[in-house]
């Protein structure tokens, strides 16, 4: 079964979001939405009836450091430009449970950048 989405789904990108999508914790697609990341510590808004959703950040194009864009935390504490789990460009965030959608806040290190973080959001 695998060769036959390989041929389906021939990135690593398209495999982890086949992945996920097939994943039984994440369920029917509910909201899509974007969030800018800047230099301001910030969390998502999150619509009602949401349990789980998946995250993939694009850099700004003139970002110095693409590989570690951002930093987050999933502990309702704010990252820091020095401190939380770096993120990079096409880097993706799966958020499993509401404990850490709420707890999910982003920081861009590069102070005069603004990347974009798009969500897709399921119940």
């Amino acid at each position: 079964m695998a060769a036959e989405f390989e041929n389906i789904f021939p990135s690593t990108t398209e495999n982890l979001l086949y992945a996920l999508l097939r994943s039984s914790t994440l369920r029917r697609p509910k909201e899509f939405a974007e969030h800018d990341v800047t230099n301001t510590a910030s969390g998502l808004s999150i619509p009602t009836g949401v349990r789980s959703a998946w995250l993939v950040l694009e850099t700004d194009g003139n970002e110095t450091n693409p590989a570690k864009a951002c930093r987050f935390r999933l502990d309702g504490e704010d990252p820091t430009t020095s401190e939380g789990l770096p993120l990079g460009d096409g880097g993706n965030i799966r958020l499993e449970n509401p404990d850490q959608l709420s707890g999910f806040n982003i920081i861009a290190v590069d102070g005069a950048a603004t990347h974009k973080l798009s969500i897709q959001f399921f119940d």
